[in-house]
């Protein structure tokens, strides 16, 4: 049920919905599983398939592109079939393609990953849409509660990378998988027995029409979901094809969104127009996010000092330096939020996507910063990684949650699945630009040497964090505009 809000009724609602505490545990369980995948995959691959660190990396980026880039089509199939009945069929691909993942062999891996494919770029825009809807469009509470929900899918992904290499180590990789399933399947069983929180009440009647389901449609939504299987374990053997393939939809959302506007009312247009010039502010966010895995994962690896206390700390385990400080700073900026919303001095979406990407930058500047005070064998200290994780992660909040609970609040409803799944697939075109960004910071000779590296690193992380707070200016800039798009209801332009 929604409620439509103001600064001075806030006091009189709850801080949140019913429904929000059964989300946070939708988005932690299936969480897990993605996660063990993450820190899984690349060396699954080259350590029981026998696949070359080229090959094992080449498909890691199509999975990784995958997984965000299908969004689209993910949304799409639940506006089809319903978003409640989408989440279920998402959550039962996932399990599946996990337990897949517990049998040994190269296609039954392309398999399992097609079906968690799948699985997952439906699952996140159906329970997007459906956490949505427990808020009004005008609702100030929103964005606090897709923080929460985002704080829960971290806390998941931190609980995975904590246990991860001690499942592996003493169980085996296909052990880790199961365990994944299990936690997937809890999901399921989980929304099986409160998904009447999230029955969905129309906010005009003249909406009914809109949304009724034909059997015609639901048969489409399956027969898509299901086709899309054997597309994606193709796209998965053919990596630089997937990656093209992903920026060239990424254009055509834009153009696609760019009609919609055009055929919708002066509001609604604007407010679409305003939505896509978010989506670009994100991509270049999101493609300096997306580096972690890849060109930030080998700096740590050779060019980082990882001896804490007399302790090696693993490679792998670095990454969840990102969901532990969202799990830990998340509630704080929370309830930030909130409290800004009760004095009706909230932030608005385009100001909080700018200090995003401009914390972003900063996290890149430190890092430069770090090189510069190397030791003699060319490795920097650690705390200068635990800073730029920091501010990174500081980033995501501002943006990650937020962009979820703008689609909501800026898309005309009768788009939703579509344009939730597009923000997805902004995440996806990200991890494919930032295949190039990567490439900028490796040695043309082949040497790993720190001293040999470390210029090329610096040169890069400098770029990329001066990018980024360019970007972030230009956006404070256009905040006021897009503050005015969104809010007016026929922007004077």
């Amino acid at each position: 049920m929604t409620h439509s809000t103001t600064a001075d009724s806030l006091d009189n609602l709850p801080l949140y919905p019913k429904g929000v505490g059964v989300m946070f545990m939708m988005q932690l369980l299936p969480m897990i599983g993605f996660a063990m995948i993450q820190g899984l995959l690349v060396l699954y691959c080259i350590n029981v398939l026998d696949f070359t660190e080229h090959h094992a990396y080449s498909l890691y980026a199509a999975y990784s592109s995958l997984v965000f880039g299908m969004a689209i089509v993910g949304g799409y199939v639940a506006e089809l079939i319903g978003y409640r009945l989408a989440v279920k069929i998402s959550l039962l691909l996932t399990t599946v393609g996990l337990i897949v993942l517990f049998y040994p062999g190269a296609m039954a891996m392309y398999i399992g990953l097609a079906c968690f494919v799948i699985g997952t770029a439906t699952f996140v825009p159906a329970s997007y849409v459906l956490l949505g809807r427990l808020y009004a469009k005008d609702d100030q509470r929103r964005d606090s509660g897709f923080l929460i929900s985002y704080i829960g899918m971290n806390l998941g992904a931190f609980l995975a990378f904590a246990s991860v290499g001690y499942i592996r180590d003493h169980f085996g990789f296909h052990m880790a998988f199961l365990v994944g399933a299990v936690f997937s399947a809890l999901a399921l069983v989980l929304f099986y027995f409160f998904h009447d929180l999230f029955k969905y009440q129309m906010r005009d009647d003249s909406e009914l029409e809109q949304v009724i389901r034909t059997k015609s449609m639901s048969m489409r939504g399956y027969l898509l979901c299901f086709a899309a299987i054997p597309v994606i374990m193709l796209l998965l053997r053919h990596s630089a094809v997937s990656n093209a393939l992903l920026i060239g939809i990424g254009v055509f959302s834009a153009f696609f969104i760019l009609s919609l506007a055009y055929r919708e009312p002066s509001a609604s247009g604007w407010r679409l127009v305003a939505f896509l010039v978010l989506i670009v502010v994100a991509v270049a966010f999101w493609a300096l996010y997306m580096l972690a895995p890849s060109a930030l994962t080998i700096f740590v690896e050779r060019n980082v000092d990882r001896q804490v206390l007399g302790f090696t700390i693993p490679t792998p385990s670095v990454q969840g330096l990102n969901p532990f400080f969202i799990v830990t700073l998340g509630p704080i900026l929370s309830y930030i939020w909130l409290r800004m919303a009760r004095k009706n001095r909230s932030l608005s979406t385009p100001m909080k996507f700018a200090i995003g990407v401009l914390l972003m930058g900063i996290g890149y500047v430190i890092l430069k910063i770090g090189i510069s005070f190397a030791n003699q064998q060319g490795l920097s200290s650690f705390g200068w990684v635990v800073g730029s994780y920091l501010f990174q992660t500081m980033g995501e909040l501002f943006i990650g949650p937020v962009g979820f609970a703008m689609v909501g609040s800026l898309v005309p409803e009768r788009y939703e699945g579509v344009m939730m799944g597009i923000w997805q697939l902004s995440t996806g075109v990200a991890g494919a630009m930032s295949s190039v960004l990567a490439q900028s910071t490796t040695d043309p000779s082949g040497s790993t040497a720190p001293l040999i590296t470390d210029h090329l690193f610096a040169s890069s992380f400098g770029e990329f964090g001066t990018l980024a707070i360019i970007i972030g200016v230009l956006t404070l800039f256009l905040a006021p505009l897009l503050r005015y798009i969104i809010n007016s209801p026929e922007p004077e332009l």
